[in-house]
């Protein structure tokens, strides 16, 4: 067990220099402070517990979010980005904006590369702003064509439309609103 917690502690420490490469480019643009860094590393901890082990720096398009990584066991890719509530909340329009830009980015790659899936995420530092931000994630899923798709046990596949939801990191000052 030992083992496999110091290949994932050795693999974590890999996708964080990976993705400080891109912080360096994300603090040209509004250069996110210690906090925003926190929330990056809680999201990148959770999508790897989750199984989502590649990083990938970019979208083709030029999207980056603060994490993109890859589940080669199901295909599956996840998109998430950090939100520190002092300055990034689902009302600034900028912020909304991006976030519609990533998910964009993910619609397209569905099917591409093999890809059958994934997760969407924000990691914010409010609770308050992690329940405000559900129904926007799920409209700019649905404006983005983003839906969930039932196989097993059905006879014919059936769509049912986005629905984030919210959970708190234990022990730290973290919520995920997911999807």
């Amino acid at each position: 067990m030992a083992s496999q917690e110091q290949f994932n502690e050795q693999l974590r420490e890999q996708l964080m220099k990976r993705l400080k490469s891109v912080s360096s480019l994300n603090k040209q643009a509004g250069a996110p402070g210690p906090e925003h860094e926190r929330l990056k590393s809680d999201l990148l901890t959770w999508a790897m517990e989750l199984g989502f082990v590649t990083a990938y720096k970019r979208f083709k398009n030029d999207g980056i979010p603060d994490v993109l990584l890859e589940n080669t066991s199901f295909n599956y890719l996840f998109c998430g980005d950090a939100k520190d509530a002092k300055n990034e909340t689902c009302d600034n329009a900028e912020t909304v904006q991006r976030i519609r830009g990533y998910f964009d980015e993910f619609v397209s790659v569905l099917g591409a590369k093999g890809f059958s899936g994934g997760r969407l995420a924000i990691a914010t530092n409010s609770e308050t702003e992690a329940k405000r931000w559900v129904p926007v994630l799920n409209a700019l899923a649905q404006a983005s064509n983003i839906v969930g798709v039932l196989t097993l046990g059905v006879p014919v596949p059936q769509e049912f439309p986005p629905n984030f939801t919210v959970i708190q990191i234990p022990g730290k000052n973290t919520w995920i609103t997911y999807w």
